[in-house]
């Protein structure tokens, strides 16, 4: 058999092939970082998980619990924790993650544009659409300096 006539052969059973086996890896990346992702989040929930009243037998396994998540953290997260912050993560009695401070109202407020102009206006309405304007800029101005403001440092 010819060279030119077996390429379009194998052209035809090699690429299929090699996408199967390429979609093969990417899917179990992909999964594999769902995963991780899900490690954590359990991880996290078991950290902050709320302090029950004392029974027995409960610190010990809140202390095993607390150390396991610790060590999937290590083990799933991208940024690994130091030895000082995983014990100190153990020690802690739980993490409050409390809701966030309300955003300041000049980032919440509406910044209404003004309407279109009519075809054929006057030059009061056209002052008056133009400082309608000037005010929705200044409230868009107050929005990103709010912002910045705000931003952590």
């Amino acid at each position: 058999m010819e060279t030119g006539r077996m390429f379009p052969w194998m052209s035809a059973i090699a690429l299929p092939l090699t996408v199967a086996i390429v979609g093969h890896f990417v899917t179990r990346s992909i999964e594999s970082a769902r995963l991780d992702s899900e490690y954590v989040k359990l991880a996290v929930s078991v950290l902050t998980a709320p302090v029950q009243p004392e029974k027995s037998g409960v610190d010990q396994q809140r202390e095993d619990l607390k150390r396991w998540a610790v060590d999937i953290l290590n083990a799933r997260s991208p940024v690994h924790l130091t030895a000082s912050s995983a014990a100190g993560l153990q020690r802690l009695p739980a993490l409050r993650l409390g809701p966030a401070d309300p955003p300041p109202s000049s980032l919440t407020a509406e910044c209404k544009p003004p309407d279109v102009l009519k075809a054929g206006a006057t030059s009061s309405e056209l002052a008056s659409w133009t400082s309608e304007w000037i005010r929705a800029y200044g409230c868009e101005n107050s929005k990103r300096t709010a912002l910045i403001q705000a931003w952590p440092r």
